[in-house]
């Protein structure tokens, strides 16, 4: 059995100002199993970012 990757992207924050991450996510397609990043919007300027840091840390991709 292959070991479970563990990631923990940085949080960001756009031009908007809402927080959001980028990890690794596999998608199936026609010629097999690829890796691609994914944006994960966490929340919105008004919550901060030890909450957009603890909310990140319970929602997994």
């Amino acid at each position: 059995m292959p070991r479970q990757r563990f990631q923990k992207p940085k949080i960001q924050q756009s031009k908007n100002g809402s927080y959001f991450s980028r990890p690794w996510v596999d998608v199936i397609t026609a010629d097999g199993l690829e890796r691609r990043r994914k944006t994960l919007v966490i929340g919105p300027t008004s919550m901060g970012k030890r909450a957009a840091n603890a909310k990140r840390s319970v929602t997994r991709a």
